[in-house]
């Protein structure tokens, strides 16, 4: 832990460094979530890579709006998590460092950058559609994945008014599409088959 450790104490911290005068909706904390994949802290049990991180944070926010860090090794991953409060200039801003989609996976990427590439550590996939699962969500779909005998594409163009045909680029990519549709869950099923092992053996 860096800071104080129970609840209460967090709590008090926060409301100890919020300004003097603040907006009813403000955002007055920020939890951050530090983590990696399992594998890695086999190689690296992580003390260094969170001590990193903390110093990522303080110098993107400042070791004052810093309120506490915690290591948490109770679950698969290793994982630290962090309260600040987002001050900019004397005034709480949220949106100065979360403000959109952008602005989010550009933290990442500076994250991954300046943190977790020291550590052989690789950034997430930009714009991923990936959601989290539990574990017995993970195992029913890699379950329920079903072997395509057959795939079926389309044949024909599709017209474009009376005379007009779809050009050659749409249909090509409409039968990319029919077929990568078809194929995703056999590949998903390739990809995920070793590590379902692993996890059942686990």
């Amino acid at each position: 832990h860096t800071g104080p450790a129970d609840p209460q104490a967090i709590q008090q911290a926060i409301k100890d460094r919020l300004p003097e005068k603040y907006r009813s909706d403000a955002v007055l904390c920020i939890e951050y979530i530090v983590t990696a994949s399992p594998d890695h802290f086999k190689r690296d049990g992580g003390r260094q890579y969170f001590e990193d991180a903390t110093a990522w944070l303080v110098a993107r926010h400042g070791a004052e709006n810093v309120i506490s860090t915690h290591v948490h090794r109770d679950e698969t991953s290793p994982h630290l998590v962090a309260y600040v409060v987002p001050i900019v200039d004397g005034k709480l801003n949220a949106k100065h460092f979360l403000g959109g989609k952008a602005a989010l996976s550009q933290m990442q990427t500076e994250f991954a950058r300046n943190v977790g590439m020291q550590h052989g550590l690789d950034r997430g996939v930009e714009g991923s559609k990936a959601k989290h699962q539990t574990i017995r969500e993970y195992y029913t779909r890699a379950n329920q994945l079903q072997t395509v005998e057959k795939v079926q594409f389309p044949q024909e163009r599709e017209a474009k008014g009376l005379l007009a045909k779809e050009p050659d680029a749409e249909f090509a990519k409409r039968v990319a599409r029919s077929v990568h549709d078809q194929m995703i869950g056999n590949w998903v099923k390739g990809k995920e088959a070793p590590a379902i092992a692993k996890r059942e053996r686990d």
